[in-house]
Order: C-alpha cells, then structure tokens, then sequence
C-alpha cells in the first residue's frame, strides 16, 4: 500500500475544497484550481481532512497513483494557502536580468538580451541584479518555468557559471592540467 496515499491532509480554513463528481475543487487567497480524480482513487472529506482510498483491487499502478494524487491535491493546497517560492541566481561575468512589466530581460553573454514573457499566474521580483524571486500557487508549472530560462546557460561545472536555481549543487570538475 502506499505509504504517502495512506496520510490524510489537513486543509487550512483559508481554502475551501469541494468534490463535483470525479473533480475537486479548490478556493483559496491565491486563486482558484481544479484537479480530475483518476480511476481507480476516490477521495472522503470529513471537517476539513481529505483521505484518499482506492477502488477495486489494489495493483502496483493503482498504488502510484493513489499515492501521487494524493501528493498533487496537498500541493494545489499549499499554493493556493501560502505561494511556492524560488529564486533564481545568475553566476557569470556580466550575467544580470531585470523585470520590465510583464517580460524578463537577461544579459547572458549572447550579442544580444534574451526577453522572456511571463507566464499568467507566475510573480517575479529583482532583489538584485543576479537574483530573481518567483512565486506562484502552482509549482510544477514555475518548477517547469525556471527549468526553461535554466536552458539559455546550464550550470558549467568548471567555473560554475550559469543560472542556479535554489542554491543547486553544481558538480565542480578539475580543469586541465599541464
């Protein structure tokens, strides 16, 4: 059995839950969102605690499931209750970026800025030039957002340059030796 399905989640009285057939919906001080059940799960609220249960005989995809939807339901809880928060550090001579409205303009090294457009739900501040803080109510989706501007400079493990996301450990190698 799963042992992350089995666990039961507390919802805060700052989100309102309701389940509308196989789709829950969510109400919280950061917005709205809804989440499909899948087959096979199916989901008891009882004075603000969720438990999730399964349906039919328990098989190993079954388990995964039950377990990773539970998972995504107490996750949607957290943003909607309190944002998700990154940041993002850009490690490199002449590497900076600054917010201008909707659009994100970095200085990588390349002839020309690379410009980003922000997607809808996503917050970004500059505490400095170098680092950048994001919030958002869904973090797969600003997890997903950082790996794509991670993609202009990857962390290089001989000087250790790049864009770093969260104090990410950046494997340092040895450089050439004479």
């Amino acid at each position: 059995m799963s042992k992350v399905g089995k666990m039961h989640i507390n919802v805060p009285s700052t989100v309102k839950v309701s389940v509308n057939g196989k789709t829950l919906h969510f109400e919280g001080a950061n917005g709205k969102r809804d989440y499909d059940i899948p087959e096979g799960v199916e989901v008891k609220i009882d004075n603000n605690v969720i438990n999730f249960g399964c349906v039919g005989e328990m098989t190993k995809e079954l388990n995964s499931i039950w377990g990773t939807t539970r998972a995504n339901v107490n996750n949607i809880i957290k943003g909607l209750d309190k944002l998700f928060e990154k940041k993002i550090e850009f490690v490199g001579v002449g590497y900076r970026a600054s917010v201008a409205g909707k659009n994100i303009e970095m200085k990588l090294g390349f002839s020309h800025d690379v410009v980003v457009e922000m997607p809808e739900g996503i917050k970004v501040t500059a505490e400095r030039p170098t680092l950048l803080n994001f919030k958002c109510a869904d973090n797969q989706m600003l997890g997903n957002f950082l790996r794509k501007l991670q993609l202009f400079r990857k962390p290089e493990p001989y000087k250790g340059k790049g864009l770093i996301i969260d104090n990410q450990y950046v494997y340092r190698k040895e450089g050439k030796k004479k």
